[in-house]
């Protein structure tokens, strides 16, 4: 572990944060290093700072599959949807918007839901198939099985239309 992650650790592990971290911190965000990028956007979480809220929206295109990332954006809660919207908008890569899918599951409101609704409709098999999982989790059985059924007659991609049976079976349980 490089200098760099030894002192992000410490930062995560303290109660209060200086304002030098904040500076250290908001520089780490835009970090080379993926495990660098990851430590900085769980300490942004984890203190929520708002004021780098959009770099770590933004970050959500460059976090590959590290978790971290959406995790720490839906720390938020709420007050982060009308950013994700209109980056949504903005950006073209898959990776944000599968990201910003996984946000909305975590987050659960019916603004959310709404949002994951049009996102299951995007061009990307990946992102489609985090929507549709993330739905799973917040739309009550009944109105969950309806839609899954629909999608599911008009989807093209073979691991998406696997991944919409799988769901269907696991609600019929």
């Amino acid at each position: 572990m490089n200098k760099i992650s030894q002192k992000l650790n410490l930062i995560l592990r303290q109660e209060k944060m200086s304002l030098d971290d904040h500076v250290f911190v908001e520089n780490c965000l835009a970090d080379e290093d993926l495990l660098v990028r990851s430590l900085a956007v769980r300490i942004v979480g984890r203190f929520r700072i708002e004021r780098l809220l959009p770099k770590l929206i933004d970050s959500l295109s460059t976090g590959g599959e590290k978790m971290s990332f959406p995790d720490a954006v839906a720390t938020f809660g709420k007050k982060v949807i009308p950013l994700l919207k209109e980056k949504l908008t903005q950006k073209t890569n898959t990776t944000f918007r599968k990201n910003v899918a996984f946000v909305l599951g975590k987050i659960g409101t019916e603004e959310s839901k709404d949002i994951l609704m049009e996102l299951v409709e995007d061009k990307s098999p990946k992102v489609r198939r985090v929507s549709i999982l993330e739905l799973s989790y917040i739309v009550d059985k009944k109105k969950n099985s309806i839609l899954l059924q629909q999608l599911l007659k008009r989807e093209k991609d073979e691991t998406v239309r696997f991944l919409i049976e799988k769901v269907i079976s696991k609600l019929g349980k």
